[in-house]
């Protein structure tokens, strides 16, 4: 079967590269060929990354380390790391945004609850220490306001 005679044509580097044409014109057909690279007269550099878009699954899965040409076509990234895979429903550009965005640990917001439950009790306390009339009960209230304020500052620092 012949696909086309007598072509040559060479690409720049960085390019990236659409092949179009009529219904029935031998695009995919193509494409497959340069994929199986049984071809002795296909010649493809080592650097080059070819994606294959299928038109009746309207999907285009490129695999490549050029981090560039991902940003500038996809819109959804596989992202495989520690034998594990995440999808991010997102262009690469906000996929590199989220990855770089400063984690809060466990133990951060563990603190945070803390701190905030410690301020709950403190206005707590503090309104009951304006309203109790009992001495002692009044005393141990304003001990558990230092100990509430200790906290907070521990918590804060």
């Amino acid at each position: 079967m012949l696909l086309i005679k007598d072509a040559t044509f060479k690409i720049k580097r960085g390019r990236k590269v659409g092949i179009i044409g009529d219904n029935g014109s031998w695009k995919s057909t193509l494409l497959r060929e340069i994929l199986k690279g049984e071809k002795s007269n296909i010649k493809i550099a080592n650097k080059v990354t070819i994606g294959y878009f299928d038109q009746n699954q309207k999907t285009l899965i490129i695999v490549c380390h050029d981090r560039k040409f991902i940003g500038n076509i996809c819109d959804y990234i596989i992202e495989i790391k520690d034998k594990c895979i995440k999808e991010f429903d997102c262009s690469y550009k906000h996929y590199i945004n989220e990855k770089n965005k400063p984690r809060v640990s466990n133990e951060e917001k563990v603190d945070k609850e803390k701190l905030l439950l410690a301020q709950i009790k403190l206005s707590e306390v503090i309104s009951l220490l304006s309203i109790e009339k009992d001495i002692a009960k009044k005393d141990k209230l304003e001990y558990e306001y230092n100990i509430l304020l200790k906290e907070i500052k521990a918590l804060k620092n």
